[in-house]
């Protein structure tokens, strides 16, 4: 499933041009967007591009993650940004419920958005460019027998 297009209310125009939305509501991340553009501009990925498994499609916009001074989450959209926001969709009626994107390191911001019923939900986080997961070569090493 793609994103959601963002509404109208939730979009105010900055005296620079730039769109300030809000990503707020049951399935919102809570954190507030700077971007060039009315609509935020999601990528989808396969998961292995993160190095993990999985059958969800993930969807990143790419930019930069700060704490405003108010204390709110921001995202300044930038193509050159460092830092990635990732949304994973899962669950629904004969979706998957497992979130895989967890499971990456580095992550500087996390929220996971569910149901009422838990069955379905949003998995949101911030991670550096080019994070990918590593499991812990304790889980695919021999054992050093003496």
């Amino acid at each position: 499933m793609k994103p959601k297009e963002n509404k109208m209310s939730n979009t105010i125009t900055l005296p620079d041009g730039k769109f300030l939305i809000r990503d707020y509501g049951k399935y919102g991340s809570g954190v507030i967007f700077i971007s060039p553009d009315e609509e935020l501009k999601w990528e989808q990925h396969d998961p292995r591009e993160f190095n993990i498994f999985g059958s969800h499609q993930i969807y990143t916009i790419r930019g930069d993650y700060y704490i405003s001074k108010a204390g709110n989450s921001c995202f300044k959209v930038n193509n050159n940004g460092k830092h990635l926001f990732i949304l994973e969709d899962w669950g629904g009626p004969f979706g998957d419920k497992n979130i895989y994107i967890n499971v990456l390191p580095n992550k500087l911001f996390e929220k996971n958005k569910r149901s009422n019923g838990g069955g379905a939900g949003c998995y949101y986080c911030v991670v550096p460019v080019g994070t990918k997961y590593l499991p812990n070569p304790e889980e695919y090493q021999e054992e050093v027998k003496k």
